[in-house]
């Protein structure tokens, strides 16, 4: 059995939005017309454009853990592959939630700042082998417990909790 878990983007939400418009302008340099040297040019630009446009916009992080052969995948989802190496283990000896406090400052043009703070939750899991593995990260605790009761229910043939 194995589970696949889509932790969170590789890039924030504004770099993706980023990539659907270099998609837009890939698309839009072939309708140029001119001489073969425009007609390479335009059409490696915009190969290039609609590419570095599906990378930004479908890219994400994810984890794999198969259960029969006991090993989990932390990879990286880019261009429809999943790229990382499978981490072999015997069991689970612990789950448990961080809070993650994410902070920003802006500057506006004339000098005034503003600082902006917010708060995440990441699931992780701690394996006999001293490995802690991100499971999945969600903005609401109370989603994350539920998300995470599911994944203790699939995963309870390879947990062996550790007493508390």
């Amino acid at each position: 059995m194995v589970i696949d878990i889509k932790q969170e983007a590789l890039v924030p939400t504004s770099f993706k939005f980023f990539g659907f418009l270099l998609m837009i302008g890939g698309l839009i340099a072939f309708r140029f017309y001119g001489d073969i040297g425009i007609l390479i040019f335009r059409n490696v630009l915009g190969i290039g454009l609609i590419s570095l446009g599906i990378f930004l916009a479908t890219a994400y992080y994810g984890l794999r853990i198969d259960i029969d052969s006991r090993t989990y995948t932390v990879y990286t989802f880019a261009f429809g592959m999943k790229f990382g190496k499978p981490v072999k283990f015997e069991n689970i000896t612990k789950f448990y939630i961080n809070r993650v406090s994410t902070s920003s400052k802006m500057t506006s043009y004339g000098g005034h700042r503003h600082a902006t703070e917010a708060y995440s939750y990441k699931a992780f899991m701690k394996l006999d082998n001293g490995d802690k593995v991100h499971m999945d990260t969600d903005l609401a605790e109370a989603r994350l417990e539920e998300k995470l009761e599911a994944y203790k229910q699939k995963l309870k043939v390879i947990t062996q909790l550790e007493p508390s």
